[in-house]
């Protein structure tokens, strides 16, 4: 099953688990042909529907002439796509009657216990679901989609991110300098300056406890992913 590693340094594995963030943004060297257009001076640069087999086919122009048209394939998920958050087992164990005590014994034992990178997914008990990918420009983000990421806002209208072992968080007139500033973290230095484009990935989080019962309520199969897990490791459920 495939894995999704949020930043724990901001909170965003617990913001994505509680619905929170629903969006997740990712820099690759595929996008590196379309990045170099902005040296450009501003041409026009049409990025058409997703293609399932092919990704995005981008048209760039110039005073109305072809400079180059070429394909983007989304790297890391496709649409439909099922994957599992990975969390240490340390806080995989904070949830009741997922793991047989024996099986609890042995994991304890393991690097995957404090350390959610040496983790088997199919232990995991949350699974996102991607339902949409597109490609947009960092400066082109919308206040909902600075949300989706992660921003939170205060009562008193203002915008911030919260940083393990920081008390106080700057505040923002804006979402988009928030998330401005997030970005200078967790994609790379200057994208928002570069305005660089980037994979998006809309998602929805669900209990894998929450899918067997929503499957089998509809009599539907359930999905591959899921199922592996349900027949490995979430039998008991059952």
């Amino acid at each position: 099953m495939k894995r999704i590693i949020f930043d724990d340094r901001f909170y965003h594995t617990e913001y994505a688990i509680s619905g929170k963030k629903t969006q997740l943004r990712k820099i690759h060297q595929s996008l590196d042909l379309l990045n170099s257009f902005i040296l450009y001076d501003d041409p026009d640069i049409y990025i058409n529907e997703y293609e399932p087999k092919k990704g995005f086919y981008v048209e760039v122009r110039k005073y109305g002439r072809g400079l180059s048209d070429f394909y983007v394939k989304p790297k890391f998920y496709k649409i439909d796509d099922w994957a599992a958050v990975l969390q240490s087992y340390e806080d995989v164990f904070k949830y009741p009657n997922l793991i047989p005590d024996n099986l609890k014994d042995e994991l304890v034992k393991t690097n995957g216990y404090q350390n959610k990178l040496r983790t088997n997914p199919e232990y995991m008990p949350f699974v996102i679901h991607i339902n949409d990918i597109k490609v947009q420009q960092l400066q082109d983000m919308t206040d909902k989609d600075c949300l989706a990421e992660g921003i939170q806002k205060t009562n008193a209208g203002k915008y911030y991110y919260n940083r393990v072992g920081y008390n106080d968080s700057q505040l923002f007139d804006t979402p988009q300098e928030a998330y401005a500033s997030l970005s200078e973290y967790i994609l790379k230095k200057d994208a928002w300056k570069k305005n660089l484009y980037t994979f998006v990935f809309d998602f929805e989080v669900h209990t894998v406890e929450e899918l067997i019962v929503s499957k089998l309520s509809e009599q539907k199969p359930i999905d591959p992913d899921i199922q592996k897990i349900v027949d490995e490791h979430f039998f008991e459920m059952l």
